[in-house]
């Protein structure tokens, strides 16, 4: 049976994964890798389709100190999986991974957050619950090139500015229990504080 209708079948019979996930610092729901391969695996079995990274590229590495006086390393490239059917004939997708880790293992965890979602977009994996990464739950606003207002640190999601903020924190010299603190609040801030907490972090305040 050729890939197109492989895959087909394979989205037929797919069920909706669950964000059943918490990250405990942003407190917003996530499908784990796990949780996308024990839902898919026996699906692709049955029908005979299976897929591999056939290409890595545009690899960047960089290892940044942490406030505790390790180090952390940050890998971004592109990858290729290739979806192959029984018959030979195959279909390839491209994946964005980035990923992060105080020890040897930044690379594969940007390896395997970039199969999960090579496998939730190809076979348009649906959850129950709406989320808000989809790019419609927020409108960014833009404002003119030259203005001061546009070096401002470019977010997608308020959760992206929450990352940048608990990630500029760590790296802070701020003493432990102030970082610890801040660390509780920012969950429940909103994005004007947010920056107000970033402006103060980087100026060292």
């Amino acid at each position: 049976m050729n890939i197109y209708q492989t895959m087909i079948n394979v989205m037929r019979d797919v069920d909706c994964i669950k964000k059943e996930n918490e990250n405990t610092m942003q407190h917003f729901k996530f499908r784990g890798i796990d949780d996308v391969y024990n839902a898919l695996h026996p699906i692709c079995v049955k029908h005979g389709l299976f897929s591999v990274p056939t290409k890595v590229f545009d690899f960047t590495s960089e290892t940044k100190p942490t406030s505790k006086g390790g180090n952390l390393n940050f890998r971004l490239f592109t990858v290729e999986f290739t979806f192959y059917a029984v018959d030979g004939t195959s279909i390839t997708a491209q994946v964005r991974a980035e990923g992060m880790d105080s020890g040897d293992k930044a690379t594969s965890k940007a390896m395997a957050t970039a199969h999960k979602y090579a496998l939730i977009q190809a076979f348009a994996i649906p959850t129950e619950e709406s989320s808000n990464n989809d790019p419609d739950y927020s409108s960014p606003n833009t404002v003119p090139d030259g203005t001061q207002m546009d070096k401002r640190p470019e977010v997608s999601d308020l959760g992206a500015l929450k990352n940048e903020v608990g990630f500029e924190l760590d790296k802070s010299n701020w003493a432990e229990g102030k970082k610890i603190f801040f660390k509780t609040q920012i969950p429940k801030m909103l994005e004007k504080d947010l920056r107000i907490l970033l402006s103060n972090i980087k100026g060292g305040k």
